[in-house]
């Protein structure tokens, strides 16, 4: 029997495994140049877990045994730290079920983000007045909103300050 362990370093978190977890980490400090934090620990529990955590939670790898902190690595590890034990089958692939269903809503919203952009763009260049077609965008609220308000900084604010540039910069006549 080993000891999983969870060690985190800001938004990443390595799934690990050890017989003397307080050593591993040690260890695994000596090569990190940000302090590593034991988040949560699994005691006597078969080595195989490790892997099944692995691949429970391969959407969320970086590299190696570093995965990228997700809501539901999160809730994993905040039920361990409480005294949760999740080691079966069932029990981990609740968390990963988890995962699962919020990457597939994230590509969702991705797609949707990607369309209502293309939706604004193309109503911004139409020719209709900019207040106009932003009041139509905001008003239906969610992406759409939050691609009018996008679109407002990055194009129309920075319109609005070079043409105040041009105004004010004075004009070069040369003479010869």
């Amino acid at each position: 029997m080993t000891s999983i362990y969870f060690a985190q370093v800001s938004n990443r978190v390595k799934i690990g495994r050890a017989r003397d977890v307080a050593a591993r980490l040690a260890q695994l400090q000596t090569g990190s140049s940000s302090p590593l934090r034991l988040v949560a620990v699994l005691d006597d529990v078969p080595e195989s877990l490790e892997r099944r955590l692995h691949q429970f939670f391969a959407a969320d790898r970086l590299h190696g045994e570093w995965f990228q902190v997700s809501a539901p690595l999160a809730s994993l590890m905040h039920h361990i730290r409480n005294g949760a034990r999740p080691t079966s089958e069932s029990a981990i692939s609740h968390y990963a079920s988890l995962t699962r269903h919020l990457h597939r809503e994230d590509a969702e919203l991705q797609k949707a983000r990607g369309e209502a952009c293309q939706s604004v763009r193309k109503a911004a260049r139409s020719g209709r007045p900019w207040a106009d077609v932003r009041a139509e965008y905001v008003a239906q609220g969610g992406v759409y909103e939050e691609a009018a308000l996008s679109y407002e900084r990055r194009y129309v604010n920075r319109d609005r300050v070079n043409r105040q540039r041009k105004r004010r910069s004075p004009t070069l006549h040369v003479s010869s």
